[in-house]
């Protein structure tokens, strides 16, 4: 996110340069088509209903991760977990957006605490 606010700022500072310089457009280019995958995938999560549940498997798809992760945050993250609805490997929205909040330097799960806090903001 911070590398494609710089380059907005630099675009926007100096257009031409992205102009004339195609190896920086290209950059630019697959760092916006990134970030469209992100929210898609943050949509995707936000836009769950309430009563839908998932495994495992996709719970890893949605944050792009092994689900060798999602086992290792289950395994220690049980309790608050099963408080947030998750059963016998069977996740439910809210512990899905649980699972984003543990995970650590994961672009998804920094994006849809962003979108949550936004909403809360907006909700008040």
């Amino acid at each position: 996110m911070k590398d494609l606010i710089h380059f907005l700022k630099l675009g926007m500072s100096n257009p031409e340069i992205l102009l004339e310089d195609g190896k920086l457009r290209e950059e630019f280019l697959e760092k916006l088509r990134r970030r469209n995958e992100v929210l898609e995938r943050v949509e995707t999560i936000l836009l769950l209903s309430n009563d839908e549940a998932t495994g495992i498997q996709r719970v890893a798809s949605f944050y792009e991760v092994d689900e060798k992760v999602i086992e290792k945050i289950v395994s220690r993250h049980l309790e608050e977990l099963v408080g947030d609805g998750y059963n016998n490997g069977i996740f439910t929205r809210r512990s899905i957006l649980r699972i984003g909040m543990l995970l650590e330097d994961n672009e998804i799960a920094n994006e849809v605490m962003v979108q949550l806090l936004n909403i809360s903001r907006v909700d008040k």
